[in-house]
């Protein structure tokens, strides 16, 4: 069953004021802000958070009201400590709140850590086909078309895929992706993005949109069933 995620995105006066409320206070209300903040990320930092400046705030309402001492009582370091560190920490905290930085429970946040965790997928599958293009190769990186398990963040290799793999993967239309091969064709392989804008027919923007998932290969590409079998042994 999912979990119902509270909404909190205080105004830019609200955040303000919830994050003074340790002050406000005089420190006993240090937590206040960390469980609302807690609630609305469902993260374990915040929770973990709320926890330790409500035990503070506990600590200060049990402390013994003995007779003063000369100088300051433990209590007293334990107030002037919480105060300043409760509220300058809730008011970081909601600023990045406000911001939409920490809402870790929400379908959005997911989506985004999932888009960045494609990007470091994608950088390190390029590393690996400068660095190792045999490896890259056996790995079938930038080749949705062939079965494999490496995951290399959606990367096309615009000199060996087919045309339906650059409209399905690219979202090029089919005109184009027959350009793209036709030009292939001629010229043996592209040498980047350049020479695919230039004899590919694709307006440069069409080439700058997909930037991010193509790749240049040296591998040649299988014009039928059975050389694309033998690529791996023909192509380098």
């Amino acid at each position: 069953m999912p979990v119902r995620r509270v909404e909190f995105v205080p105004g830019s006066v609200g955040w303000v004021l919830w994050g003074l409320v340790p002050f406000a206070t005089l420190g006993i209300g240090a937590a206040v802000p960390f469980v609302r903040i807690a609630l609305a990320t469902r993260r374990w930092r915040d929770a973990a958070a709320a926890a330790l400046y409500g035990t503070g705030s506990l600590v200060l309402l049990l402390a013994p009201d003995s007779d003063r001492s000369p100088g300051f009582t433990a209590t007293d370091l334990l107030v002037l400590a919480l105060i300043p560190v409760a509220t300058g920490h809730a008011l970081w905290a909601l600023r990045r709140l406000r911001r939409g930085w920490t809402l870790a429970g929400s379908p959005n946040h997911r989506l985004v850590r999932e888009a960045q965790q494609r990007q470091v997928r994608r950088a390190e599958a390029r590393s690996l086909l400068l660095t190792q293009p045999d490896v890259a190769r056996d790995l079938r990186i930038g080749r949705p078309d062939l079965p494999g398990r490496f995951d290399d963040g959606g990367l096309v290799d615009v000199n060996a895929v087919s045309a339906e793999v650059l409209v399905t993967s690219l979202g090029w239309n089919p005109a184009e992706a027959e350009g793209v091969v036709r030009a292939r064709a001629r010229l043996g392989r592209f040498s980047g993005p350049q020479e695919l804008a230039a004899f590919g027919d694709l307006p440069p923007a069409r080439v700058d949109d997909a930037g991010e998932f193509l790749v240049f290969g040296r591998a040649c590409p299988p014009s039928t069933a059975a050389a694309e079998a033998m690529a791996d042994e023909r192509c380098t």
